[in-house]
């Protein structure tokens, strides 16, 4: 099997970092995605006072969260299922609704022509849209209209970055301790497990 289905792959030296001695091997396997959220909070810019949501429930909003918590910001999150929503509020985030020009800064972790229209729409005049959705098929429309009257300011967050991001995205996921990364993986870890219940109750 190819990429992250097999069993072992070969990499290059420079991109291993040791795990911290006391981390859950499960809850290490979130580092991934936490390294994707905290270079997209890192390119938004200064967030003091600003009303901040974000937009989708999946792995990468939900590791936005504890990324946004630790620059001191509180995190309204729009998802769509249930479990989105119990692993949500299991971080601290508050599930909300969709509102028109509600926030000064909208992180789309959907990534999708729609989500972007809806993130446009989301975000008050002369805010930032922060773009950590992937477009896989290298497209999307844009809101053309509702950019351009809104004077929207796009910030796109190309997962990890460059290594020097890397680095970077190291230092805000830890916050400096290991101690915090401890604690950070292991909320995420409990969220993902009650989206894994929810989704098994489900069926």
């Amino acid at each position: 099997l190819d990429g992250g289905m097999a069993d072992t792959c070969l990499v290059a030296a420079e991109t291993i970092v040791p795990l911290p001695t006391g981390i859950d091997p499960g809850d290490a396997s979130l580092v991934e995605p936490l390294a994707v959220g905290a270079p997209a909070v890192r390119l938004a810019g200064s967030l003091a006072d600003a009303a901040g949501v974000v937009l989708g429930g999946g792995s990468i909003g939900l590791c936005l969260v504890p990324a946004l918590q630790a620059v001191g910001m509180g995190v309204d999150l729009i998802a769509r299922h249930p479990h989105q929503v119990a692993a949500a509020e299991r971080l601290g985030a508050r599930p909300v609704a969709a509102a028109p020009g509600r926030w000064d800064v909208v992180f789309d972790a959907v990534g999708t022509a729609e989500s972007l229209a809806q993130a446009v729409d989301m975000v008050r005049s002369g805010g930032r849209v922060v773009i950590v959705g992937m477009y896989w098929d290298g497209t999307v429309a844009m809101p053309g209209m509702a950019f351009c009257m809104k004077e929207v300011r796009l910030i796109a967050a190309m997962m990890y970055g460059c290594a020097r991001m890397c680095n970077r995205s190291q230092t805000t996921i830890v916050t400096g301790t290991t101690s915090m990364m401890i604690v950070t993986l292991s909320r995420i870890g409990e969220a993902m497990a009650v989206i894994s219940i929810s989704m098994t109750i489900s069926r």
